[in-house]
């Protein structure tokens, strides 16, 4: 279960599930089961139409936005556990494929009490999140 859609590699899964077998025996426990097998992740796939038009939306509801008020970060994001390149994931077929994105867009917007709004654009759309 714990492979099951994860990215971890053999000796990973060993060091979280405190094992004291080898990566060969955990790969071959694996092997055994036919619902999973190792695969590259694809990317996030393409925009579609419905995802312009929520953009053309989002668009439009923040016309009267101050832009000057907004914080943009381009800052670079690292990765600590990998490269943005090919990522393999234990793949369970009885569960939906995982997916990577490379791209991240931030910018903090002023809320009604002082604060800030924290917002993602990801493959679910754009989310607000608390920022303290």
């Amino acid at each position: 279960r714990k492979v099951s859609n994860s990215t971890n590699s053999l000796s990973g899964t060993r060091a979280e599930l405190s094992l004291s077998v080898s990566r060969t025996t955990i790969w071959r426990t694996i092997k055994r089961n036919e619902n999973i097998e190792r695969g590259v992740m694809r990317r996030v796939p393409r925009l579609t139409d419905a995802h312009k038009h929520r953009r053309l939306e989002l668009a439009r509801t923040n016309m009267g936005t101050n832009w000057a008020k907004v914080i943009w970060s381009d800052e670079k994001k690292f990765n600590l556990d990998g490269c943005d390149g090919q990522r393999s994931h234990w793949h369970d077929m009885r569960k939906e494929p995982m997916y990577f994105s490379r791209k991240k867009f931030w910018w903090r917007l002023p809320d009604d009490l002082g604060g800030f709004l924290l917002q993602q654009e990801g493959r679910a759309g754009i989310r607000k999140l608390p920022y303290g």
